[in-house]
């Protein structure tokens, strides 16, 4: 939830302005009634930051596109299959190793 406050309300209320935000609440600062900033929970503004780096990189982006088309495509394993297939890698390598 966004809340307007005045540049001034928000001096006046500054302390106090912590115990009013919820975890996903904004207070945008007014000027002449126009936002000039944000105030938020440190947590809401590392999630979006997290969220801008997701976002902006290109590889991690297309993998998850990718993803998101193998689930609609019905591409699964189970994670007992994923399990066997890691335990078969492993046991692969480890032969090969000892060769």
């Amino acid at each position: 939830m966004i809340t307007k406050k005045s540049v001034s309300e928000t001096r006046l209320k500054f302390t106090s302005l912590q115990d009013e935000l919820q975890v996903d609440d904004v207070i945008a600062v007014t000027r002449r009634g126009e936002p000039e900033m944000a105030l938020m929970r440190w947590e809401l503004y590392e999630g979006l930051v997290s969220t801008l780096e997701v976002l902006s990189d290109r590889e991690l982006m297309e993998q998850l596109r990718a993803s998101l088309e193998d689930v609609r495509e019905g591409r699964l394993v189970t994670l007992d299959e994923l399990e066997q297939e890691l335990d078969g890698a492993i046991q692969s390598n480890a032969h090969e190793d000892s060769r």
